[in-house]
């Protein structure tokens, strides 16, 4: 992320988000995220995202975020 670019979602919060692994704890991330982008989301991306849930997604997120 270049430098002054202000993400709505913290680089701190992302890294939380990264590490959860139960279902109920990313349900509950993810609200609070969708939350702070203003309810404007992609539904069938965030869909995606939650149904599968692994290392693999997370590495993706990390790669788009930190772009």
């Amino acid at each position: 992320m270049a430098e002054g670019d202000k993400s709505k979602v913290s680089g701190l919060r992302f890294r939380r988000l990264l590490a959860i692994n139960t279902r109920e704890e990313l349900y509950h991330a993810m609200i609070r995220i969708i939350r702070l982008l203003g309810g404007t989301v992609n539904v069938c991306d965030l869909a995606k995202t939650v149904y599968w849930w692994n290392e693999e997604t997370k590495k993706r997120l990390a790669y788009d975020y930190y772009a």
